[in-house]
């Protein structure tokens, strides 16, 4: 691992050398005809060995020997108890009985979330930290029902039949949700700026075209990090995420008794009420045109459903 390491070209500048050195081919040891006397110890692995083009071939490719297991690819470990999480959060929560055929409720939360579960390399023996996507830094829950003022019991229109009849029984409900987005996920990329948090726009700034200041990244696919370069830029940045989730639910039902133990119930959601939309992800690879831009939405549309309950 310690050899792999030295070999592999480091910095915010691309060098073609050591890509050539390193994914170069040498007479690979490992082919089978090296090993003569494995055909009389064990002639049954010696006949499978020849049938695998891993230990036929002539030369192999000089990063595969540097590898701690240079006769084996595609090997990975599952189940490694490796990873670890760090989560701190605070929660304010506030509620409103029901007075006047009122209720509320507010629920806000900020967290913050480490998780040491990935690998920036893959030669490296333990996984590093990173921003985590099991929470959001901000999540703000408010939820209402209010009974409308009218009919039976109510202070409004209670001793007139027909109105109560009409009016009395309605209920309205709202949900509104606020909540950060996620981390963006970025690859291995050159970042000539001396600051991080200059990637971020102001709020006022960023929109579909333009997500991010795209302006100190490489841009140039030939200068941009490929294969056999260390990780020189971070996974995930806190301050740089997707844009944040607003979104509004509203229901409006009612209750009629038919008999005393006999009620429907007839109920109308509106999921998304506004039909606000949530831009998703931006395009992440500086040498595509779409550097920067979004070009897809992550929240469902306007959903109308309609309820009709029999309660007995």
């Amino acid at each position: 691992i310690i050899v792999l390491i030295t070999c592999l070209a480091g910095g915010i500048l691309l060098s073609q050398e050591t890509r050539a050195t390193i994914a170069g081919r040498v007479t690979d040891p490992t082919r089978f005809g090296n090993f003569p006397e494995l055909q009389k110890t064990d002639p049954l692995l010696y006949q499978q060995l020849s049938t695998l083009g891993f230990f036929t071939s002539r030369t192999i490719a000089k990063n595969q020997l540097l590898r701690p297991f240079p006769h084996m690819t595609g090997l990975t470990i599952q189940g490694a108890p490796l990873g670890e999480n760090k989560y701190n959060a605070l929660q304010l929560r506030f509620d409103k009985r029901f007075s006047h055929g009122w209720a509320f409720n507010t629920h806000y939360e900020w967290s913050h979330t480490m998780s040491k579960d990935w690998f920036p390399n893959e030669f490296d023996p333990l996984p590093d930290w990173r921003e985590s996507d099991f929470s959001r830094p901000h999540r703000w829950v408010a939820t209402s029902i209010w009974e409308f003022p009218f009919g039976k019991g109510r202070w409004l229109l209670n001793d007139t039949p027909i109105a109560s009849s009409v009016l009395g029984g309605w209920q309205l409900g709202t949900i509104w949700q606020m909540q950060s987005g996620e981390c963006i996920d970025f690859g291995n990329v050159f970042y000539y700026g001396t600051n991080l948090h200059d990637i971020t726009l102001n709020r006022g700034e960023r929109n579909r075209d333009r997500w991010f200041n795209t302006s100190l990244f490489e841009r140039d696919s030939t200068k941009t990090a490929a294969s056999f370069h260390r990780r020189v830029f971070p996974n995930r940045l806190n301050w740089l995420r997707t844009a944040s989730l607003y979104q509004l639910d509203v229901n409006i039902q009612r209750t009629v008794a038919i008999k005393e133990s006999f009620k429907a119930l007839f109920r109308v959601d509106l999921l998304n009420a506004p039909n606000h939309q949530v831009l998703g992800n931006p395009n992440v690879d500086p040498t595509s045109a779409s550097f920067g831009k979004i070009n897809d939405y992550v929240n469902t549309p306007r959903y109308i459903q309609f309820q009709l309950r029999l309660v007995f």
